[in-house]
């Protein structure tokens, strides 16, 4: 299966290094209506990021993968606990 393709509006980045938690962390933080519409299918996603230094014009990229797993898929198997009597 081809992975998706997430773009930049619906990544979440901060570009600040100010001493919060997220100071350079990206991520994607899909609501239940993102998973209901169908933006965001259960799926793997590719995201590739590419930066310039502002002294050359070298640019590299990085590539990653998010997987977003179905929450409405069932467990392929159940367990009973024991129980006594």
């Amino acid at each position: 299966m081809e992975p998706l393709n997430i773009s930049c509006d619906d990544l979440k980045f901060d570009p600040s290094l100010d001493g919060d938690a997220t100071d350079g962390k990206i991520g994607i933080a899909p609501t239940p209506e993102d998973y209901t519409s169908g933006k965001f299918p259960p799926g793997e996603y590719t995201v590739t990021i590419c930066g310039e230094t502002q002294a050359s014009d070298d640019e590299d990229c990085a590539e990653f993968t998010i997987v977003l797993k179905d929450p409405c898929d069932p467990p392929t198997a159940v367990s009973v606990p024991n129980y006594a009597d």
